[in-house]
């Protein structure tokens, strides 16, 4: 999320008030806190991702699993590209259906705020 603010050149103020997650809330995901599933994923949405849990393959039933590796086989395409392509299907991500991304973030007129780095504890 850091990366994607700073390559975006999009500011803290910017992400809260397009998300909702105070600025300190995010800044202190960096070095304090863990955020929770509904702040990551509004902040995330602001900067014009999706959050989408996804099992891993060792999870799947063994069935599903062989299922999964004909179909990536038969497409000449890799486990991880099958289920990456199953999961677009599923959401509706690429297809219109999943829920509209908010507005992307105005870039930046400055560069964005540096991330502070963490001092030294006397």
């Amino acid at each position: 999320m850091f990366a994607e603010m700073k390559r975006q050149n999009v500011k803290y103020d910017v992400v809260e008030d397009r998300s909702g997650v105070l600025r300190t809330t995010i800044k202190a995901w960096r070095h304090k806190n863990a955020p929770g599933l509904t702040s990551i994923e509004a902040v995330l949405g602001s900067l014009g991702w999706y959050f989408v849990p996804v099992p891993r393959a060792e999870v799947l039933p063994e069935d599903m699993r062989a299922d999964l590796a004909a179909v990536a086989e038969r497409h000449g395409q890799s486990m991880t590209k099958t289920i990456e392509g199953l999961i677009s299907i599923v959401t509706g991500i690429h297809d219109g259906a999943a829920p509209p991304l908010p507005p992307p973030c105005e870039p930046a007129s400055e560069p964005s705020e540096p991330m502070a780095e963490p001092t030294a504890a006397a």
